[in-house]
């Protein structure tokens, strides 16, 4: 994307769902999407070689849905959330990655989130989480009400909750 935010971005998450069109696969995590508007993959950076993981410095995050008029878009140099790009694991994910001092809100943002982010998969109470869930597995939240998901326990949210029959579209993107 060489237009949003000064351009320079590099594609590495993209899951699009049209609710009841799009066949519930297994995530794709063995390719590149291609086109944000028509996509179903991701590639964490850890395929790609040192010198390139080393140069990423930002990540910008989106997210719309059919559910509601508001839009995820923000960006983040917060070293954690970078990690998670990189390798996929959100060990020790914490709410401070997310919140007003590590995210920049970018043109066309209306959501709540990533600014009322007070749970993630990690600190919740409520919830086993794993090391590899990356993006897709409520990486940043508020309870009750608001939830980045994709796929995750069969929920597609985008600032919203215990969502299943929503079109959804979730982008995460990189730059140096």
């Amino acid at each position: 994307d060489m237009e949003a935010d000064g351009g320079g971005w590099m594609l590495m998450l993209c899951y699009r769902r049209i609710y009841r069109f799009t066949q519930e696969e297994d995530y794709n995590g063995r390719e590149l999407p291609l086109d944000p508007k028509s996509c179903y993959s991701h590639l964490y950076l850890s395929s790609f070689s040192p010198p390139v993981k080393r140069l990423m410095t930002e990540v910008r995050l989106y997210c719309d849905t059919s559910h509601h008029d508001r839009v995820i878009h923000f960006k983040t140099a917060h070293q954690g959330v970078i990690g998670m790009a990189k390798r996929g694991i959100t060990s020790f994910n914490n709410p401070s990655w997310w919140n007003n001092d590590s995210s920049v809100l970018l043109q066309g943002h209306t959501a709540f989130l990533p600014h009322a982010t007070d749970e993630t998969f990690e600190t919740s109470p409520y919830e086993d989480a794993g090391l590899s869930d990356g993006f897709f597995m409520f990486p940043f939240y508020s309870m009750p009400l608001y939830h980045w998901a994709i796929k995750a326990n069969g929920r597609w949210e985008c600032d919203n909750k215990n969502i299943y029959r929503s079109s959804t579209n979730h982008q995460v993107w990189v730059r140096h």
